[in-house]
């Protein structure tokens, strides 16, 4: 499901990237940059102000879904690590999981985090990949979600065996047909399931 969002809130999405970027050049988020990696010819995630742009793009569009406003339901603080989770939705902790490729089909949970996975305070892991092939210009495409409980059932691990397979081994990974369907998506009202 596509959401599209306007110049203002790209605007304050490229900005945001850009003081992450910088804070992370600064030294400010030792505990997170630690956690960034890069594969192939990409630069490290926490170099790459394209990627920060698309996860935080990919935050403001899943806030706009919800029916919040992106401005008070995230973290706005470029300069600290984020909690585990993006949104509270009610009570309902979200990791909204991105991508700045268009063709992205899988819901990833970093190797590098596989050891805080358990630690980790959300309740629902969201897809929501950037649509068009310039990340600046595209808007969040909600493909699914799975409960953390689930992902952690669920999920395969890449070993770096599958042809053209770009994953990192040891990446844990759901392909979005394999998620739950977006108009399925939990409501807080209705209380969360016991994992």
């Amino acid at each position: 499901m596509i959401i599209p969002v306007t110049q203002h809130w790209r605007r304050l999405s490229w900005g945001f990237a850009l003081d992450v970027v910088q804070s992370y050049k600064d030294n400010l988020k030792e505990n997170s940059k630690a956690l960034a990696f890069a594969y192939g010819d990409h630069d490290p995630a926490d170099e790459d102000p394209l990627v920060q742009h698309a996860g935080r793009l990919a935050e403001i569009g899943m806030a706009i879904y919800l029916g919040l406003d992106p401005l008070e339901a995230l973290d706005w603080n470029a300069k600290k690590c984020d909690r585990g989770f993006d949104i509270n939705y009610d009570g309902l902790l979200i990791d909204v999981k991105s991508s700045p490729h268009p063709y992205a089909k899988l819901l990833i949970w970093p190797f590098t985090k596989n050891h805080i996975f358990d630690q980790s305070p959300a309740h629902v892991l969201a897809f929501v990949p950037i649509e068009q092939s310039v990340p600046k210009e595209g808007n969040p495409d909600f493909r699914g979600w799975i409960w953390k409980h689930e992902f952690k059932k669920r999920h395969k691990v890449a070993n770096g065996t599958i042809p053209n397979d770009k994953i990192h081994p040891g990446t844990r990974y759901m392909h979005q047909d394999d998620l739950h369907h977006v108009e399925e998506f939990p409501d807080p009202l209705f209380g969360l399931p016991i994992a």
